[in-house]
């Protein structure tokens, strides 16, 4: 990855840096503490866009932010995984050593042979299996397998090592089949032998026998891999029943039985399924091993690998699509906690059902900016949510603070370094708005909360007419081949594409143009175009809900998610401005959190005893048989006297997603509700009526926490430098280098002897801030870095707009 800059950005896109408008330091976009910013004026497009999905306040406006660049490369942002456990994921090694290519092996014979060293080559696979199966034929019972003669010994002390260790090993597994199958045969009782030759014959009798023991020294094989039976002519009806049953019953569903035409029964190997199933067509036990690929899932620790990826300016799905394609599985295989930043270096753990690890290793040698490691067998596989947050590395550059103009060089660094341990020292006592980030709301003209708002609103062709809606400057360069503006080539082909749909109807010329990752447009488009051949009618043309119906589940949700987190923000926003820190009556908790908070640990002085003074063990809420069934999130609202004691503070009090499953605060935060939900920019809804007769539509809601904070370990360190290209922080990659190259384990941040540039005497110095923080599942550290630098964080982004 050593020409990881030059991957950084596509060549098509001129970049720019952006910053806000403030004339000096003391401007930073510091809004009104005392009312919402609805009003704010500000040329500053990001500002904006916060303004208009209800990031408009600060928990500590008076405390003075900084500028500065984020994300300038991508290795200016690093984002770690946080397991439940607490532990932070880290790339600390590359899995098990990769299994040499065809090419790779004939380019060692060849070296072997240059060197006049005799070639010795291993005992295929093949080989090795038939001089352990020894024959197939199943006219006779085979005879236990005979220890290796003193003569066989002798034979092999002129081999080379490598061979007689394969022989061994041919050897050792031969008997050990042959255990297993005399074992198998054994086991079957004289009075079960005599039912089944009474009926069979002694020839047949031990030829069953004897494919009953080879099925069962071999478990993992196909049923194709066995020689089938065949009886003489059984004319008696009954008779025959008694062969099926017999078979069934004497050898457990491991041989299988048909009649022919003739009256004959063919006796074969059942299927894998069937074996494990003890009986033909059963279905199988929801906690049984699935019958299909290896075994031996339970010895290895459990059927889902986990694996941690790391992966360097790529999207999780885009590595996931490649890893399936290479193992030619399907990408459902592949599950994980949640998606992390395309722009940035993360890592964080996946989980692949039935997968080995070594196929998934090999893949390292192939896999461009990404690796993987850290491979282990587990029981269970991840879900959505399962991580205790994510740690946070950020790097911003070319810093200016407040008060910094006619300063030199020394006292500017002295400055930034009390400025930013004094924002630092108030974000995490005080903590930041709880905020969804701008990405929760899409980059464009019409946001997602406006299609899920107009799905809640049941304007279904509203919904549809805003996710296929595009600014017309966009078509108008999409049309003019001499345009020099700064649009990107997708934005300008969707504008295109969506204009021939909406002017001719036709799938066929839209798609065409359409780029593959405007994934809910495509399946709109297809929806709606549907042709009957015989009539040759656009048949779904109205068919709005089966068009939306038609996107993806989780882009679908995503749309009425947004609309519930825009109300969240304003309703955030609101609260603090009316109440600020204060907890108030009416305020809602989570049930139950305060009083685990408060409980007595375990073998504490709190413990439970009986009358004989032994402790009484409770069962938890994972384990107990009377746990409650309810798997929703429940909260209640305090009392003025629960209000007023002290024992719940800001940080407990939670605030309502909109759905029809939630409680609303019973203050004035609970009626801004219906206020803002009625008003037209909230769409005139009823919060107390979020049921729709579409499923997808009907939200039953959520509580989410009003203030966040990072977590204990939140450092950060001033810097000067020179050079833009400049990498002021170790990836874990390159950490995992140093320490397989030179045998040791270097810190966080680049040292200067470990970072050598060129000096530039004359070059400008600037300054870089290098922030590390933890924060839990879903909040955004944008939202944390937009409290810290008070709106200073200025995204670097190329110098294009979106196009619709």
């Amino acid at each position: 990855m050593a020409d990881r800059e030059d991957l950084d950005e596509q060549p098509r896109k001129k970049l720019r840096l952006t910053s806000p408008s403030a004339e000096d330091g003391d401007t930073l976009g510091r809004p009104d503490s005392t009312e919402q910013r609805s009003n704010h004026a500000s040329s500053d497009p990001q500002t904006d866009l916060e303004l208009k999905v209800g990031i408009n306040v600060y928990v500590s406006p008076d405390t003075p932010g900084f500028t500065g660049i984020v994300k300038q490369r991508y290795t200016d942002f690093l984002v770690n995984e946080i397991l439940p456990s607490g532990q932070v994921v880290h790339l600390t090694d590359l899995g098990t050593k990769p299994k040499p290519t065809q090419a790779e092996k004939a380019r060692k014979i060849e070296k072997i042979a240059a060197s006049g060293t005799a070639i010795v080559q291993p005992l295929s696979k093949s080989s090795a299996e038939k001089a352990a199966q020894g024959s197939d034929q199943n006219d006779a019972i085979t005879e236990p397998t005979q220890k290796v003669e003193p003569a066989a010994k002798e034979e092999k002390e002129g081999m080379h090592p490598s061979r007689v260790r394969q022989v061994a090993a041919a050897e050792a597994k031969d008997q050990t089949v042959g255990e297993l199958r005399d074992g198998a045969i054994a086991a079957i009782s004289v009075e079960d032998r005599s039912k089944i030759e009474d009926i069979f014959g002694e020839k047949t009798t031990k030829a069953m026998l004897n494919l009953y023991g080879n099925i069962k020294a071999k478990p993992d094989r196909k049923a194709r891999d066995f020689n089938a039976l065949y009886s003489d002519p059984i004319d008696d009806k009954q008779k025959r029943t008694d062969a099926h049953v017999a078979v069934r019953n004497v050898f457990s569903s491991t041989l299988e039985t048909i009649t022919g035409d003739d009256n004959v029964i063919t006796i074969k190997a059942s299927t894998p399924r069937d074996r494990n199933n003890h009986g033909r067509g059963l279905p199988q036990k929801a906690n049984a091993p699935r019958a299909k690929g290896k075994l031996g899932w339970d010895e290895l620790g459990g059927e889902h690998l986990h694996f941690t990826l790391y992966k360097e300016n790529k999207d999780t799905m885009e590595i996931m699509y490649f890893i399936a394609s290479q193992l030619k599985v399907q990408v459902k295989t592949f599950q994980f906690a949640g998606t992390k930043d395309r722009r940035g270096v993360t890592t964080q753990r996946v989980s692949a059902f039935r997968v080995y690890g070594d196929r998934i290793s090999n893949l390292n040698r192939n896999l461009r900016q990404a690796k993987l490691g850290g491979f282990e067998y587990h029981p269970k596989g991840l879900e959505l949510g399962d991580l205790g947050g994510n740690e946070f590395v950020i790097t911003l550059r070319d810093c200016h603070f407040p008060g910094e103009t006619d300063v030199d060089a020394s006292e500017r660094l002295g400055l930034a370094h009390v400025l930013v341990s004094r924002a630092v020292a108030h974000l995490a006592q005080r903590g930041f708005l709880n905020y969804y980030g701008l990405q929760r709301f899409g980059s464009f003209t019409i946001g997602t909360d406006v299609v899920g708002m107009k799905m809640l609103q049941e304007d279904l062709e509203g919904a549809v007419d805003a996710i296929l809606s595009y600014v017309p400057e966009a078509l108008i360069e999409a049309q003019n081949p001499d345009s020099t503006a700064n649009l990107s080539t997708d934005d300008k082909a969707r504008a295109e594409a969506l204009h021939i749909w909406k002017t001719t109807k036709k799938v066929g010329p839209a798609l065409d143009k359409l780029p593959r990752r405007f994934q809910a447009e495509s399946a709109i488009i297809k929806h709606l175009g549907w042709t009957d051949r015989k009539t040759g009618e656009q048949k779904r043309s109205n068919d709005f809900q089966g068009a939306l119906q038609n996107i993806q589940r989780n882009l679908r949700l995503m749309y009425v998610h947004a609309y519930q987190s825009l109300v969240w923000n304003v309703v955030a926003g609101k609260r603090w401005v009316t109440y600020g820190d204060k907890v108030v009556e009416g305020d809602l908790v989570i049930v139950g959190e305060q009083e685990a908070k408060t409980a007595p640990p375990a073998g504490g002085a709190g413990q439970e005893v009986d009358d004989d003074g032994e402790v009484i063990i409770r069962p938890t809420a994972d384990d107990s048989a009377a746990a409650p069934q309810d798997p929703f999130t429940r909260a209640r609202a305090l009392s003025k006297e629960e209000a007023e004691s002290g024992d719940f503070s800001i940080f407990d009090v939670v605030l309502p997603l909109p759905g029809y499953d939630v409680i609303y605060p019973p203050n004035a935060i609970g009626d801004f509700y219906k206020e803002f939900m009625g008003s037209e920019r909230g769409g005139e809804l009823d919060p107390h009526n979020m049921r729709r007769k579409w499923k997808d539509a009907s939200l039953s809601g959520g509580y989410r926490k009003m203030l966040a904070r990072p977590g204990n370990d939140l450092s950060f360190e001033v810097k000067q430098y020179t050079r833009d290209d400049e990498q002021m922080v170790e990836t874990d990659l390159e950490r995992l280098e140093k320490r397989k190259n030179a045998g040791r384990d270097p810190g966080m941040l680049a040292t200067p002897e470990e970072d050598v540039h060129v000096q530039n005497g004359g070059a400008e110095k600037k300054i870089t801030v290098v922030l590390k923080m933890q924060l839990g599942s879903s909040q955004y550290a944008t939202m944390a870095l937009r409290e810290l630098m008070k709106g200073g964080a200025v995204a670097y982004r190329p110098d294009f707009h979106g196009g619709r």
